[in-house]
């Protein structure tokens, strides 16, 4: 700006002053964009998390590598557009990105994100047994539950499993505890099944009103000593959230006394997650909306990072919504797009 100041006297006579005065536009904070993780996501702890986010500034430019990342729990977490971590703690966390440029103008972004325990331990909600000899006699506070033949005995157990979505089960087990007395182990162990009903009532369920065991053998074990901690794998039982009723049965006339849910010994239910996020993929040119002579040569560029595998750049496939595939890796030069607009993936 120029600045002109003037002043006139009484014949007249005009006195000017001038003063140039440059006047610097405000200082625009950085620009945080968070790539990854989602919000709301939930991840194993232990596995590995990908932390991405870029930052732009209108005076700095790129300021990407300067992105700082923060847990509302674990604090610090490190520095750079793309971050895996491994040692979230187990709870919910807000990921916090931030990016300072030159003036000290700061932008942040945040995410939040669940971190659960890889193995998840479910106590049993209702046990008990029937007794085809009292079949009117209900076992729901009994310490100890049968399992055996001549008469038939079998025990029941259900667990109310949550908190498996979106995760695979990579392995559960029934974990029994054999009781303590010197009588209470049998040459055989049994079998456990998956009971399909799974609302019959710990307190009056008898051998006259008991559920079917109506699915297939999961897990059988063999001789079964006082004391012994015995897991039974029912993995392929489990799919999802659910409520899970299995039934242990056992064709020896030595019944084996298994510890119920009323000893410190109580049944549980250990499942072991698994998780395999998906790459991120970015792509950094040409930018969207680029339009380009026909003939003429583009160059696509990108990246992919996987938090499990690291860099997958090398094995970026390149389609176009017009011609089909155009080839493969981090770069790739084409000069035979036909004219119209591409959707490039």
């Amino acid at each position: 700006h120029r600045i002109t100041a003037s002043a006139q006297d009484r014949s007249g006579l005009v006195g000017t002053a001038q003063l140039t005065v440059v006047v610097r536009p405000a200082n625009q904070p950085p620009v945080v964009t968070l790539l990854a993780p989602a919000d709301g996501g939930r991840f194993l702890a232990g596995r590995p998390l990908l932390l991405a986010a870029t930052a732009t500034d209108a005076e700095n430019g790129d300021l990407s590598a300067l992105v700082r990342w923060t847990s509302s729990r674990d604090g610090a977490l490190g520095t750079g557009p793309l971050l895996p971590v491994t040692k979230l703690s187990a709870g919910t966390h807000v990921l916090t990105a931030s990016a300072t440029d030159r003036d000290g103008a700061i932008a942040t972004r945040s995410t939040s994100v669940t971190v659960v325990p890889a193995i998840l331990t479910f106590d049993a909600v209702a046990d008990t047994y029937v007794d085809a000899a009292l079949p009117t006699k209900a076992f729901g506070k009994a310490t100890g539950l049968l399992s055996g033949a001549t008469p038939l005995r079998f025990a029941l157990f259900r667990f109310a499993a949550q908190g498996l979505a979106p995760f695979a089960v990579q392995q559960a087990v029934l974990r029994l505890t054999v009781g303590t007395a010197s009588s209470d182990g049998s040459p055989v162990g049994g079998a456990v099944a998956r009971v399909s009903n799974d609302v019959w009532p710990e307190a009056t369920t008898n051998f006259a009103t008991r559920p079917a065991v109506d699915g297939p053998t999961l897990a059988s074990r063999g001789k079964v000593s006082p004391k012994q901690v015995v897991d039974f794998d029912v993995t392929s039982a489990l799919a999802g959230d659910a409520s899970y009723d299995f039934a242990l049965t056992s064709s020896n006339g030595d019944p084996v006394r298994w510890q119920s849910r009323e000893t410190s010994a109580r049944p549980q239910l250990v499942v072991t997650l698994a998780q395999n996020t998906p790459p991120l993929v970015l792509i950094t040119a040409p930018a969207p909306g680029s339009r380009i002579g026909a003939a003429t040569a583009v160059t696509f560029t990108g990246r992919a990072v996987d938090a499990e595998s690291g860099d997958l750049a090398a094995r970026l496939a390149w389609p176009s919504s017009l011609d089909g595939p155009l080839g493969t890796g981090a770069t790739l030069a084409v000069t035979t797009l036909r004219p119209g607009t591409h959707t490039i993936t």
